[in-house]
């Protein structure tokens, strides 16, 4: 579920890395990177097993940018009621490429 807020991200990386990547997923050098490099390799790995870790984190981190003066544009959130429209233009866009 792509607009789900989970440790996905993290699980389809590491996934990729173990090859088996997800053909319809693009990965950029900053994605793979979270796996190779030593010191965010740990995190990668960490989130990718223990999704309550990277809530707890991301938690953490979303309280410091807000105590630091951070917005977020709009405050009430983003909802996205209706995503059958969207998908219609996408597949459509996918199938040009």
């Amino acid at each position: 579920e792509w607009l789900k807020f989970d440790n996905s991200y993290f699980l389809l990386l590491k996934e990729a890395k173990a090859g088996n990547p997800d053909p319809e997923l693009l990965r950029l050098i900053t994605d793979t990177i979270l796996f190779d490099d030593n010191e965010f390799a740990k995190f990668a790995e960490l989130y990718a097993e223990d999704e309550q870790a990277f809530f707890d984190d991301y938690a953490q981190a979303h309280a410091k940018l807000s105590e630091c003066g951070a917005t977020f544009d709009p405050p009430e959130g983003i909802s996205l009621p209706d995503m059958n429209p969207l998908r219609k233009v996408l597949s459509k866009a996918k199938s040009i490429f």
